[in-house]
């Protein structure tokens, strides 16, 4: 007796079985035939790829949260389908083990972007706060020379004011020298020139007194010449110092001990004079 079993199975349907007995030693031989049916079970249509992929090119931890939330569903799902019946439980298995393990790296995968996003915000701040600080440093520094560049510029051009009122004195002193040299030198040269003349009148055939007095005479008109010459120089020269801030008072009778001497030598000249 021989016994056959065929037995086909198409994905998750089960196909039909014979059986065939054969009884040789009688001479008779039966077949039997009988069918299954079909199974029900339904194809599961679950993509591994589907979430890891999306996961990972996830590089923000808001795109990263929205992948973990479709994984969670995706669970969900598998779990619902587990419980109906209408797939093969090993498989459902599997894809659920997978879903879940998804579901995990999801999870880790928003914690490390949240953990790189803090800190990539604190190095932006701490950058941010580096570089105002860097600004505040520059604009004090820039505040800072140009202060001390005004106030250099202020002392320049005190000291340029001082110099150049120095130097007005300087010429101012020059002046008043050079004046009283030539008030001397000329007062001199008349004294002496007047003193040959009344010398040359009085040591001559004329020798009258009407001579002498308009000898005299001529000697007065000459010393108030000079003594207006001089009082206009001197008023000439004060108002050239008044003009500068820090002139001061100057002292004039030293100034004007030369020509003051000279007239009062030529005074006795002309005393000695009408008195012979």
């Amino acid at each position: 007796m021989n016994l056959t079993v065929s037995n086909y199975f198409g994905g998750t349907m089960n196909g039909f079985s014979t059986a065939t007995i054969n009884t040789r030693n009688t001479g008779i031989s039966k077949s039997s035939s009988f069918s299954t049916g079909k199974s029900t079970k339904k194809s599961l249509n679950y993509n591994a790829k589907q979430i890891s992929s999306q996961l990972i090119r996830a590089t923000k931890s808001r795109t990263a949260a929205a992948v973990l939330t479709k994984a969670k569903s995706t669970v969900n799902n598998l779990q619902h389908c587990l419980g109906t019946g209408e797939y093969d439980d090993s498989e459902v298995q599997i894809a659920l083990a997978h879903a879940k393990r998804m579901v995990k790296c999801a999870q880790s995968k928003v914690s490390n972007l949240k953990q790189e996003e803090n800190l990539q915000r604190k190095y932006e701040r701490e950058k941010s706060a580096k570089e105002m600080q860097q600004k505040s440093e520059v604009k004090r520094r820039v505040h800072q020379k140009e202060n001390n560049l005004k106030q250099k510029m202020a002392t320049e051009e005190i000291q340029q004011v001082q110099k150049e009122k120095s130097r007005r004195q300087e010429i101012i002193r020059k002046r008043r020298m050079h004046r009283n040299e030539e008030r001397s030198n000329i007062n001199e040269a008349d004294m002496k020139y007047l003193q040959n003349t009344m010398d040359y009148k009085h040591g001559g055939i004329s020798t009258a007194a009407g001579a002498a007095t308009v000898d005299l005479s001529y000697v007065g008109l000459q010393m108030s010449e000079l003594q207006q010459m001089e009082a206009q120089t001197e008023a000439q020269m004060n108002a050239e110092l008044n003009a500068t801030a820090d002139a001061g008072t100057v002292d004039t009778a030293t100034c004007d001990s030369g020509s003051s001497a000279a007239a009062a030598s030529f005074n006795g000249s002309v005393s000695s004079g009408s008195v012979l």
